[in-house]
């Protein structure tokens, strides 16, 4: 489903992302951009048309077992069909643990969802740095101070100080 600016036939068929004015969840988002895209999922702002508020909507896509027909998700080949269906089965396994998290340094999942032979989540957009800025900062090490740690997962940021405890970025 599209909004009134943008029709299925618009779309680029070689384009893996959904374009700006796509739908999702029965016309509640409108993705607005593109934020980045990785090897299991693509990140877009959106905005919330229940509240007016931006979100960010994370998209289990992964780009070398699938591609996008219209806005459907289809795999490309019958090995791409399972690795998918793997994909798909740990991301709302993911989806669903961290949306049932509270905490001041974690992200809120506020929902989650399948659509378009895939699944999403909704998250609340966080203003600041992202993961790449942050860990490229020169004095990023130094800030942390002596007692401190650093771990680095695909897309999480883990720092722990005596002070404040661990933190999930």
């Amino acid at each position: 489903m599209y909004a009134e600016n943008t029709s299925p036939e618009l779309m680029d068929a070689s384009t893996d992302e959904l374009p700006p004015g796509a739908v999702l969840f029965q016309g509640q988002y409108v993705i607005d951009n593109i934020i980045t895209n990785g090897g299991f999922g693509i990140t877009y702002l959106a905005r919330d048309q229940a509240n007016g508020l931006d979100v960010v909507i994370k998209e289990c896509f992964s780009g070398a077992h699938c591609r996008r027909y219209r806005s459907t998700v289809r795999p490309r080949s019958a090995g791409g069909q399972r690795e998918m269906s793997k994909i798909l089965k740990y991301f709302l396994k993911e989806a669903r643990s961290l949306s049932t998290l509270t905490h001041p340094n974690v992200v809120k999942v506020h929902q989650v969802f399948q659509e378009n032979d895939t699944a999403y989540m909704v998250l609340d957009r966080i203003q600041g740095s992202d993961l790449l800025t942050v860990k490229a900062a020169k004095d990023f090490t130094a800030r942390l101070g002596e007692k401190a740690g650093v771990a680095f997962s695909s897309d999480r940021l883990f720092v722990f100080d005596e002070s404040n405890g661990l933190r999930v970025r």
